[in-house]
C-alpha cells in the first residue's frame, strides 16, 4: 500500500457537505480582508502625501505626523497578515487545502479504495463540488467528478 501524504481524507460526501462552512468562511474573511486592506490603501495614500510635502521643504528633518501615520501603516499591514492567516488556518485545522486564498481555490483530500489520493477540487463561486486532480497536478488539470477513481 502507498504512503498516504495527507493525515486528513475526504470523503466526496463529507467534502460537498463541507462546502457551505467553506464558502461562509470565505465570504466573511474576504470582508474583513477588504476592510483592512481598504485602511491599508488610505493610509498608505496619506503617508505618501506626507512624504512629498516633507520632500517640498527643504529644512523639514523630521515630520512626526508623517511619522506616526507609517508606524500607523505597519500596524495596519500586520493586522491584516494576522487576518490573513487566522482565515486560512480556520480551513486547514479541517484538512482543506488552501491553494489560493484570494480567488478561493481549495482542494479536499480524498482517498480512493486502491490507496491513490487526488484532491476534490473547488473554486469560489461554483455551486458545487464538480472537479478533482491529481495531488501532483494543479488547476489545470482538473478533471470532472464523474471519473474519480473510488
Amino acid at each position: 500500500m502507498q504512503k498516504q501524504l495527507f493525515e486528513k481524507h475526504f470523503t466526496l460526501d463529507e467534502a460537498v457537505q463541507m462546502l457551505p462552512f467553506v464558502q461562509e468562511t470565505f465570504a466573511q474573511a474576504h470582508a474583513e480582508l477588504s476592510e483592512l486592506r481598504d485602511d491599508i490603501i488610505l493610509y498608505k495614500r496619506i503617508h505618501q502625501v506626507k512624504e512629498e510635502e516633507g520632500h517640498q521643504v527643504v529644512s523639514k528633518v523630521d515630520d512626526p505626523s508623517s511619522h506616526a501615520i507609517s508606524e500607523l501603516l505597519n500596524a495596519k499591514w500586520h493586522c491584516y497578515e494576522e487576518c490573513f492567516y487566522r482565515w486560512v488556518n480556520v480551513l486547514t485545522e479541517r484538512g482543506i487545502q488552501v491553494r489560493d486564498f484570494k480567488k478561493g481555490l481549495i482542494d479536499f483530500p480524498y482517498r480512493a479504495k486502491n490507496g491513490a489520493e487526488y484532491f476534490l477540487c473547488w473554486h469560489l463561486g461554483e455551486d458545487g463540488l464538480f472537479y478533482f486532480h491529481d495531488v501532483y497536478e494543479g488547476f489545470t488539470g482538473r478533471k470532472p467528478i464523474s471519473l474519480l477513481p473510488e
